[in-house]
């Protein structure tokens, strides 16, 4: 990390001369970059932290009915900008650094969230961008603060695309660069996280995974894994407003921390606001989650507004279903999603996601020819769909694996005779896998596992 901040402020240093005082184009700066900072990382960090640093919001931008102007050339000129601003002007640089950069569309719980608001229509716009081969994501806007609480922080250049599926939910799923991505309703469930939840890294535990914590008891606890340093405190609030802070009985033993939530009303509902440092040597606490609770007879907060035969977004399948499903893969119960799947097959039999994890549960039941079947099937629907190719791939990999295992349990006699076979075998399964890893790759390149994975298979079958 110090390494390429050394090199960054090198590139910054070449930013400000220029940009401020225009004297070169982006274009020119890009060039210039490239020659001065060869490590691609470095070269992205630099235009993250100058933008982020010299880049202001425009709050009267965002509040009005019409953005003005929020091109690159724009921004520049009057250093400040609304998320589309922040967005196109770190594409544009990036772009003219010789980096690859898009511009990711999709919903945020940002400022103005509320629990239960819509989240169909795109409110905001970041980035990725490719390093070393690999898509990372940045979001330049977050990373400038609101220029009131938040300040610019590093928080969110090359963010986790686990961290980032808090707050930001792409159109396009590709861009939650999540092994499994997500569906809207998993992420409408998630708690509001804030910068220094990337730097704790906390591990959330039981009811600490939801954003609307339902209670029938006037007390409950939030649990969390992280640092053994770290300190803590809390704000519950109602929804008259009426607050309360609580650090007495929290405890951090060893990274086991326990919030105790207790004194609350029958039919009222709270605001929890949770506040951590990352030991006690550090002069202020920063908020880090936030959470709604309902209690017994409560129903104020809840993250779906509408019916459960809205359809998901990301899976084509009612929301209602998918609430069903994933509560029966929380519970790893299988055989029970795989039956919800299978009553829903016949209405929904080109929903290529449906047959897709119909496969992937039939995986889990050790069923494995007839994951295949169903894998097979939401190809033959999709030929480039990311899921299917992905799992067929490596189910055919897994089975070369098996079968090249088996050589090794043989005793050399055996081998012997055997190995010829058994590696044609090995062969085979490769083959098969060969083709789907290949379009699973050409969907998301920064698996690295998939090219480990090719990369294998060339050498078996050279």
């Amino acid at each position: 990390m110090a390494r390429w901040k050394y090199f960054s402020v090198l590139a910054i240093g070449l930013l400000i001369r220029t940009l401020y005082a225009q004297t070169l184009t982006p274009q020119e700066w890009g060039r210039q970059l490239r020659r001065s900072i060869p490590a691609e990382q470095d070269r992205a960090y630099a235009i993250y932290q100058w933008i982020t640093r010299n880049i202001s919001y425009d709050w009267e931008a965002y509040r009005a009915p019409v953005n003005p102007d929020q091109s690159p050339a724009a921004v520049l000129r009057h250093k400040k900008a609304v998320c589309e601003g922040f967005a196109a002007l770190y594409h544009l640089l990036a772009r003219e650094a010789g980096l690859a950069c898009v511009q990711v569309r999709g919903v945020v719980k940002g400022i103005q969230y509320e629990v239960g608001d819509e989240m169909t229509r795109p409110n905001h716009v970041w980035n990725a961008v490719r390093i070393d081969g690999c898509w990372e994501l940045v979001d330049a806007t977050w990373g400038a603060g609101d220029g009131k609480n938040q300040l610019p922080n590093d928080t969110y250049f090359m963010i986790s695309p686990e961290d980032l599926s808090f707050t930001h939910f792409p159109e396009e799923e590709r861009w939650q660069l999540l092994e499994r991505p997500i569906t809207l309703h998993e992420f409408e469930r998630k708690p509001i996280v804030y910068p220094i939840f990337s730097e704790l890294q906390p591990q959330l535990l039981h009811n600490a995974r939801e954003l609307i914590i339902e209670t029938s008891r006037d007390s409950l606890q939030i649990r969390l894994r992280t640092l053994p340093t770290a300190i803590f405190m809390a704000v519950v609030g109602t929804a008259e407003g009426r607050q309360r802070e609580i650090s007495e009985g929290i405890e951090n033993r060893w990274g086991n921390v326990s919030i105790p939530i207790d004194s609350l009303q029958k039919g009222q509902s709270y605001r929890l606001d949770i506040f951590a440092a990352a030991s006690d040597t550090v002069g202020e606490l920063r908020q880090m989650l936030t959470y709604f609770i309902n209690y017994q007879g409560s129903a104020k907060y809840v993250t779906r507004p509408d019916s459960r035969v809205r359809v998901d977004s990301m899976t084509g399948m009612p929301t209602g279903f998918v609430q069903d499903y994933i509560a029966l893969q929380q519970q790893k119960d299988y055989a029970g999603a795989l039956a919800l799947l299978d009553d829903y097959a016949l209405r929904y039999r080109d929903n290529v996601w449906l047959h897709t994890a119909r496969g992937e549960n039939l995986e889990q039941l050790q069923r494995p020819d007839e994951a295949e079947a169903s894998y097979l099937q939401a190809i033959v629907l999709q030929n480039d769909y990311y899921r299917a190719n992905y799992a067929l791939g490596v189910l055919y990999y897994n089975r070369a694996v098996s079968v090249n295992e088996s050589l090794l349990r043989l005793t050399p006699q055996q081998r012997q005779k055997q190995e010829a076979s058994i590696m044609q075998q090995v062969r085979r399964w490769f083959i098969k896998a060969q083709p789907y890893l290949q379009t699973a790759y050409c969907k998301r390149p920064d698996n690295r596992n998939i090219e480990q994975a090719l990369r294998q298979i060339e050498q078996v079958l050279k």
